[in-house]
């Protein structure tokens, strides 16, 4: 099965405050639909998580069915230091794909139980990336671009998982109180129409 999940957080499907509980999303209370702000990628609604000090991993997930196919989504964080960003796709309990925003400064997508790495881009605080992620759960292999750039090389599932993609979690990996993450427009597709809601894509993404 291809990519299924069409998810603006617009205000005709979600409502302010919350995440979790709303439209099976499920996890960390802190995940917040806000109408201003950076999370405010495509429409009127995106995803802020807040900040708060604290230690440990904080996520919000959503069930998927994926054999092979594309997702895209807008992240970003207000500062390059400090905690990580994550989205992680599985199979069960198994680790399929890691992309992270990393302290150092560059998106990575991890393989190899984690050993190895691919380096996307460099990443800037408070700028949003339109990140892409491919699947295949037939040769149990993924691979990222940003900006609807090249995409880079394929890798094997980061634990060396097998099946289909059944599961996307947005992880945040130990708090700090002056940074908020953002996510919003998770999407098949690099740039769909916005069903006549304003999109800030062209000013925000990068390739």
């Amino acid at each position: 099965m291809a990519w299924p999940l069409t998810d603006k957080f617009n205000s005709d499907t979600k409502s302010l405050g919350d995440l979790n509980g709303q439209d099976g999303w499920s996890g960390d209370t802190d995940f917040e639909v806000v109408n201003v702000g950076l999370a405010v990628v495509e429409g009127d609604q995106g995803i802020q998580f807040g900040s708060g000090g604290g230690s440990g991993a904080d996520d919000i997930e959503i069930a998927v069915s994926v054999t092979e196919g594309t997702m895209y989504i807008s992240m970003g964080r207000s500062r390059n230091n400090s905690r990580v960003l994550e989205l992680l796709l599985y199979s069960g309990t198994d680790l399929c794909c890691h992309i992270q925003f990393h302290p150092v400064g560059n998106i990575f997508y991890w393989y190899n139980g984690g050993g190895d790495e691919k380096t996307i881009t460099a990443y800037v605080a408070n700028t949003i990336y339109r990140l892409g992620v491919q699947v295949n759960s037939t040769t149990d292999q993924y691979r990222c671009n940003v900006g609807d750039g090249v995409w880079g090389d394929w890798v094997t599932y980061h634990d060396g998982a097998s099946g289909d993609i059944d599961k996307l979690i947005i992880r945040a990996d130990g708090r700090d109180a002056n940074e908020f993450e953002y996510f919003d427009w998770i999407s098949p597709n690099y740039a769909p129409v916005a069903e006549g809601k304003p999109s800030r894509l062209a000013s925000q993404m990068v390739g």
